[in-house]
């Protein structure tokens, strides 16, 4: 049975000091395994990779990757790491088969390891040819608009079509970091937002540092029971570093702002300038939803062409004030 460490009672009032970097536990659409780099043998693994490989985490802690993942399995992992250069941000490695499904596989550096992630691959994956109109339509949308407003209403209506979220928001950020919601895009029997405003409070600042390095975050289920790491305490008493990787588990109280919403998925999309996170997309669904990698990738590009949109919006703002 994996041990479990204790986390520290958390509440609105010390959610500002909460380490959500090192969680120590993912969400279970997938499994996580880290890795030593120089020698590939595994250091950790989540507490539910027996329901993918067939081996608890005990018995492939210790391990190399092509020891676990014999045959093909192996040999596509070995290739897929030698043809791609890994570093700090996610990168995606392909899809693997293996016995108990598809998975679509991120990697990246965390510290001194190598983090695998092993997301449920979508039984039908989209087709990348159809995503290229769907960006050309978008920016010569959102070209022609002609106020942030206008640029808004495009982007929520796009990304609730794609992605099939039941609500969709877009909201910015003051200079005193509050919130103010400026587009909405929903189905019947969705509350409304609509200019509302929240306080900055709501997302604490190490939130919103990961908001800048991590575009897009999903939380697939509000109700999913945690899958931990093993061990939880390795050798060098540091806690995996989970900042970047996309099944990092969710802080209880953000669990709970999501109920307060009557929300049970969740997705954001940052809108990042100039390297601050000027405000965000954010879509809610009452029931569980996956959304496919491929489709996330392609809410980031949108969200990013966005951001440039804006920016030259607010540059041609300013210089038709200096004239």
């Amino acid at each position: 049975m994996t041990e479990k460490i204790e986390q520290p009672l958390v509440d609105a009032t010390t959610c500002d000091k909460e380490p959500i970097h090192i969680p120590g536990s993912i969400q279970p659409y997938g499994f996580l395994l880290v890795i030593a780099p120089e020698d590939q043998v595994i250091t950790h693994a989540s507490d539910n990779v027996d329901a993918h490989l067939g081996f608890s985490a005990e018995q492939v802690i210790g391990r190399s990757l092509t020891e676990v993942f014999a045959d093909e399995g192996g040999t596509w992992l070995r290739h897929a790491l030698a043809n791609h250069t890994v570093e700090a941000k996610p990168i995606y490695l392909g899809t693997l088969r293996l016995a108990h499904g598809a998975y679509d596989v991120l990697a990246h550096h965390a510290q001194q390891v190598l983090i695998l992630e092993f997301e449920f691959a979508a039984e039908v994956a989209p087709d990348f040819r159809f995503f290229h109109p769907i960006v050309t339509r978008f920016v010569s949308e959102v070209t022609s608009a002609q106020t942030i407003r206008a640029m808004s209403d495009i982007a929520v209506r796009e990304i609730k079509k794609i992605t099939g979220f039941g609500r969709v928001l877009l909201y910015r950020f003051d200079h005193h970091q509050h919130g103010e919601v400026l587009s909405e895009a929903r189905d019947d029997g969705y509350h409304t937002y609509l200019n509302q405003h929240f306080p900055a409070s709501d997302i604490p600042q190490q939130a919103r540092a990961l908001y800048v390095s991590n575009l897009v975050r999903l939380i697939a289920d509000a109700d999913y029971q945690p899958a931990y790491l093993v061990p939880q305490t390795p050798a060098s008493g540091e806690p995996v570093n989970l900042s970047q990787a996309t099944l990092r588990s969710v802080s209880p109280v953000h669990i709970q702002y999501m109920k307060n919403m009557g929300t049970c998925a969740s997705m954001s999309i940052s809108i990042v300038i100039r390297g601050k996170l000027w405000g965000m997309i954010s879509c809610h669904d009452h029931a569980p939803r996956r959304v496919a990698f491929e489709i996330r990738a392609v809410c980031e590009q949108l969200g990013q062409i966005l951001a440039l949109h804006f920016d030259a919006a607010f540059r041609r703002c300013r210089r038709a004030q200096r004239v």
